[in-house]
């Protein structure tokens, strides 16, 4: 009797000790991890323990890049450290449609001698003297005091003659500087080439005695930008100047720029209306710059508000014959496009944008008329006639029809994506069932990785077979991490992941790519 009693406590410590292991591990992921590797081996041995089941795939397989790469993926220390206009809860699908870049300055102290030779032999450049601005297209401007409109037109005026550096025209610090500058990249999107950071010297005393602009490279050919920048945004405005009322003209040109731009918050000079209007891929900052450009041209007063929506983002307030709207036309360049966020009043935005910086004190949206007239509706995309951006997201198929089957195109374009449709419709999927790009790849990755959150998550993605390579190496190079990775680990507010991608053929040259995702905080 006494045997079979040790023999039952025995057995009783043992499941009381593999019930606090299990315990243990359940709070801890990283000791898990360990654990998994020690079981199933680690990159250099086994691989990664496989989480996902086929269920009956006749032809399920391991990609070969579907492996551990559990190592650290870096994100900002503060990144638990929201302000104190944070927003908690954002909307599925738009929240991480962000990337506008707050004006950054690069400020030098020189000595008093280095100030006396830069006052000496500067110059101020183009003083912008003769200029004026109307305060009802240019909000910004009319927030600056009677020395600050001086530095403001000055700064405008050697931009527009891509002059680099000069000395500023009237005394000024380093923080009335920063508000110049400032308002003169919100106020005028057509300086498309104008970077929005600066460099700026400066005495003890704290005034200016040198300021530099930086340019994007395209300042190096800049009479074809500016034909290409203005042939897109004319394109756009002669449609809407055929509409009869403002609203109908903000509706087209709002239409137009979901047609014919996409995000990417990778796209160069992202910054600036150029990247939406002639490259066709940009950030938020990019939608805004170029819906206020062309709004401006129809003699729609539009503004660009800056402000915090999860991360920095931009969008734009709109006037109408009623008052003020707010419009944020990348967060309706959705699949299918919306107008969820157009004409929105101040109330309809409180849970979601918060303006910051001088955009604080652009008008309040409050009037009603022409508020959410199309809520509930998909966009009518536009693309104007003689418009061609690639990437764009009404024709998702940069994918020649011989990169996807082998055969050579037919010579009629209209029957080689007759025929595409066809050979996707035999498999079941549409045109917009298919991620045709890396671009594309990475924003599903980053939104599907987001939306389904922390832990032990899945998702998918269907490519054709000839994008197949470029994902493989975006593995094996580690290019996935910048690609989508670190931005939505930033989001989700962890640092680790492990990653195992399998693939099931579906046939007609296409694959779906389950993607098994584990994520957590160390």
């Amino acid at each position: 009797m006494k045997v079979v009693k040790k023999i039952f406590y025995v057995l009783a410590g043992l499941v009381l000790a593999v019930c606090a292991f299990v315990l243990i591990c359940a709070m801890n992921p990283a000791l898990s991890q360990k654990l998994s590797n020690f079981l199933y081996g680690d990159e250099n041995t086994k691989g990664f323990v496989q989480i996902f089941k086929p269920g009956g795939f006749a032809d399920y397989f391991n990609l070969p890049f579907g492996r551990d790469i559990a190592d650290e993926i870096t994100v900002p220390d503060n990144a638990d450290e929201l302000p104190d206009y944070a927003i908690s809860t954002l909307p599925d699908g738009v929240g991480m449609l962000t990337g506008y870049q707050p004006v950054e300055a690069s400020e030098v102290q020189v000595s008093d001698d280095t100030a006396k030779e830069l006052r000496d032999d500067l110059g101020t450049g183009d003083t912008g003297s003769a200029l004026d601005f109307d305060v009802v297209i240019y909000p910004y401007y009319e927030m600056l005091d009677e020395s600050e409109r001086e530095v403001y037109k000055q700064i405008y005026a050697n931009a527009s003659a891509i002059k680099s550096s000069f000395a500023p025209v009237k005394n000024i610090s380093t923080t009335g500087l920063k508000r110049c500058f400032e308002a003169v990249v919100n106020d005028h999107p057509e300086l498309f080439y104008l970077e929005t950071s600066y460099s700026v010297k400066y005495e003890k005393t704290g005034n200016v005695v040198e300021i530099t602009l930086s340019y994007y490279t395209i300042v190096n050919d800049l009479s074809a930008a500016k034909d290409k920048f203005n042939s897109a945004a004319n394109s756009i405005v002669a449609g809407a100047m055929e509409l009869s009322s403002d609203y109908e003209k903000e509706k087209y040109v709002h239409d137009a720029l979901v047609g014919t731009a996409l995000y990417d918050d990778t796209a160069p000079m992202g910054q600036s209306a150029y990247s939406a209007l002639v490259n066709g891929k940009t950030v938020c900052a990019g939608y805004a710059r170029a819906n206020q450009y062309i709004l401006q041209q129809l003699g729609i007063p539009c503004y660009y508000c800056v402000g915090y929506s999860g991360q920095n983002h931009a969008w734009n307030i709109v006037k109408l014959s009623d008052g003020f709207y707010n419009a944020d036309v990348t967060w309706d360049d959705t699949v299918p496009p919306t107008y969820d966020y157009f004409n929105c009043s101040d109330s309809d935005f409180v849970l979601s944008h918060v303006r910051t910086g001088m955009s604080v004190n652009l008008p309040r949206c409050n009037a009603f008329t022409y508020r959410g007239l199309e809520k509930g509706a998909v966009a009518e995309v536009t693309i104007p006639e003689g418009t061609t951006v690639e990437g764009n997201v009404v024709h998702p198929t940069p994918l020649r029809y011989e990169d996807i089957y082998g055969d050579p195109d037919p010579s009629d374009e209209e029957k080689a994506h007759a025929l595409l449709v066809e050979k996707l419709a035999e498999i079941g999927l549409k045109e917009s069932d298919v991620t045709w790009s890396m671009d594309e790849y990475y924003n599903k990755c980053k939104t599907d990785l987001i939306n389904v959150g922390s832990g032990d998550k899945h998702f998918s993605v269907i490519i054709p077979e000839a994008l197949y390579a470029s994902v493989e190496k975006a593995y094996s190079t580690d290019d996935y991490k910048t690609g989508y990775a670190n931005a939505a680990l930033e989001k989700l507010g962890m640092n680790k992941m492990s990653i195992q991608i399998q693939g099931q053929r579906l046939g007609n040259g296409y694959y779906k790519l389950y993607h098994n995702v584990y994520t957590w905080k160390e």
